[in-house]
C-alpha cells in the first residue's frame, strides 16, 4: 500500500524523467510542478503521522517519522518549491545545460528527502553521499574554470572526509551490530567499547558528517562551492540542510560515547565554527561568498547545541535548523537577485542600490538581521534557545562566547548592507527590481518572520524550548 511519502519520491522521479525528455522551456515548470506536488504529499504525510500513522517502509527502506524528520521533510519541500520557482526565471531555456540542471535538481531533492527520513545510520550515509554527488555536478553548472575548480575541490574534500565515517560504521557493526538511529543510543549505552573504539567511532562520524556542516577545519571549501553554484542550488544544498540535520541525528545517537571531555571538545568546535564563520563574513569582499560564511556561523550554533546532549539542547538545535535554513536561503536568493541586475557580486563595485532596488534592499537587510539574532525574526528565537540550552547545561561561558560571535556577524552584515545599498552610488538608472526573483524571497521572509513572532507551535513540537 502506497502512502503519501511514496508519492513524494515518485513525483520527483517523474519530474526528473520529464525534464530529461521535455523541451527546454518546459523543464522549469515541470520541476516546479513536481516539487509542489512533493510538498503537498509531505504535508499529507505529516498529517498522517499526527493521526497516528505507524512508521512506514519506503520502497523497502525503514524511515523515521518524528517531530524532527516531519518538520525537516516539510522544510525540504518548501525550500525546493521556492527555489524551483526562482529557477524558472533564473535558469531559462537559453541556458545550454538547462535539462541537466533540472534533472539533477530533482535528484538532489529526492536525496534530501531521503536524508531526512531514513532510520538506518548507514543509509543516512548513503543518501548523504548522493546529495554530495548531485551537488558537485550542480556546483559546476556554468562549466567555467571557477565553477569547475570549486566543484573539484568540493569532490575531494567531501570524499576524503566522508570516508572517515566508515571507521565509525566499522566500530558500530563490530561491537553493537545496530545501526537504527532510534535505538543506537541505547545499544551503545549497554555495549562495552574500549576508550579507543569510542573515540574512533565518535570523532570519525563527527568529521565525516561535519564536512557539510562547515565544521571548523573542514569549512574552507564552502565559500568556493556555494559561491560558484547557481543561487537556488546554494540555497538548497547549503550546510544547514543535509549537514546539520545529520549532525543532530548522529550526535544524538552517539551521546553515550561522549565523556565530559568529549562534550567540551565538540562544544568548543561549535563555538570556533561560529567565530570562523563570523570573521570570514567580516573579511568577505564577494557578497555571495559572504552568505556562505554566514551559513558556517549558523552551523556552529547547531553543533554547539547538539553537543550538549539534553532534550532541551536537541530541541534548540532543531529550531535553529528550521530558522537558519529559511533565513540563509532568503539571503542566497536575494544576493542572486542583486547579481542578476548588476552583473557583479563584488561589494566594492556595488553601492547606492537602495534607490533603484528598495524591496531587494529591505529583504536583504531583514534577512541579514534575522540571521544575526535580531528580534522579531526567527533567528532571534533560535539563537536565544541555544543560549538558554547552554545555561541550563551549566555552560554560561558557551552562551556568552556564541553571543559574542553573533555580535561580530551583526557588525559584518550591517557593514556589507550599508556599502551595497547606501554607499557611494553607482549608475543605477538602468537597474530595476527583479520582481519575479523576489517573490520566493518574500515567501521565505514571511515564514521566518512568522516563526519569530509566533514560534509556539514549533516549540511545542520540538519539546517546549
Amino acid at each position: 500500500m502506497w502512502l503519501p511519502v511514496h508519492y513524494t519520491i515518485a513525483s520527483l522521479a517523474v519530474g526528473a524523467a520529464a525534464s530529461a525528455a521535455s523541451p527546454k522551456k518546459a523543464c522549469g515548470p515541470i520541476t516546479l510542478s513536481a516539487n509542489l506536488a512533493a510538498l503537498l504529499f509531505n504535508l499529507l504525510t505529516v498529517k498522517a503521522w499526527i493521526g497516528g500513522l505507524a512508521t512506514p517502509v519506503l520502497f523497502g527502506v525503514p524511515v523515521i517519522l518524528d517531530p524532527l524528520s516531519c518538520v525537516a521533510l516539510v522544510l525540504v519541500s518548501t525550500l525546493a518549491s521556492v527555489c524551483a520557482a526562482y529557477s524558472v526565471f533564473k535558469i531559462g531555456a537559453e541556458d545550454p545545460h538547462v535539462r541537466t540542471y533540472y534533472v539533477l535538481y530533482n535528484l538532489l531533492i529526492i536525496s534530501l528527502n531521503m536524508v531526512t527520513m531514513v532510520r538506518n545510520a548507514l543509509l543516512l550515509y548513503v543518501f548523504f553521499e548522493l546529495v554530495t554527488f548531485a551537488a558537485i555536478l550542480l556546483v559546476g553548472h556554468r562549466r567555467d574554470s571557477k565553477a569547475l575548480e570549486a566543484s573539484v575541490k568540493y569532490l575531494f574534500v567531501c570524499a576524503a572526509s566522508s570516508a572517515l565515517s566508515l571507521i565509525g560504521f566499522a566500530v558500530l557493526l563490530s561491537k553493537v551490530h545496530v545501526l537504527d538511529l532510534l535505538t543506537l543510543g541505547q545499544a551503545l549505552s549497554e555495549a562495552h567499547l574500549s576508550p579507543l573504539e569510542a573515540k574512533l567511532c565518535l570523532y570519525s562520524m563527527l568529521l565525516g558528517f561535519g564536512v557539510k556542516a562547515g565544521l571548523v577545519g573542514l569549512h574552507f571549501f564552502i565559500p568556493d562551492a556555494y559561491g560558484e553554484a547557481p543561487p537556488p542550488i546554494s540555497a538548497l544544498m547549503h550546510i544547514t540542510l543535509p549537514g546539520n540535520y545529520s549532525i543532530i541525528r548522529i550526535l544524538t545517537a552517539l551521546q553515550p560515547l561522549m565523556l565530559p571531555k568529549d562534550q567540551l571538545i565538540i562544544s568548543l568546535a561549535g563555538i570556533l565554527t561560529v567565530y570562523t564563520g563570523a570573521l570570514m563574513t567580516l573579511a568577505s569582499k564577494d557578497v555571495k561568498r559572504m552568505v556562505a560564511c554566514v551559513a558556517i556561523e549558523g552551523s556552529g550554533y547547531i553543533i554547539l547545541s547538539s553537543s550538549l546532549g539534553t532534550p532541551y539542547s536537541i530541541a534548540a538545535a532543531s529550531l535553529c535548523l528550521v530558522n537558519f535554513s529559511l533565513i540563509e536561503s532568503a539571503l542566497f536568493l536575494a544576493v542572486g537577485a542583486v547579481h542578476s541586475e548588476t552583473g557583479t557580486r563584488q561589494v566594492d563595485q556595488l553601492g547606492g542600490l537602495f534607490k533603484a532596488m528598495p524591496v531587494t534592499a529591505w529583504l536583504f537587510i531583514a534577512s541579514a538581521l534575522a540571521i544575526s539574532g535580531v528580534p522579531p525574526f526567527g533567528g532571534f528565537t533560535a539563537k536565544l534557545s541555544v543560549y538558554m540550552a547552554c545555561v541550563k547545561a551549566g555552560k554560561m561561558w558557551a552562551s556568552l562566547a556564541a553571543a559574542s560571535g553573533s555580535g561580530i556577524l551583526l557588525t559584518a552584515v550591517i557593514w556589507t548592507a550599508h556599502r551595497m545599498f547606501f554607499g557611494p552610488p553607482r549608475e543605477v538608472e538602468r537597474l530595476r527590481e527583479p520582481k519575479a526573483l523576489l517573490v520566493p524571497v518574500v515567501i521565505l521572509f514571511l515564514l521566518f518572520t512568522l516563526l519569530g513572532l509566533y514560534p509556539a507551535p514549533l516549540l511545542r513540537l520540538f519539546g517546549g524550548v
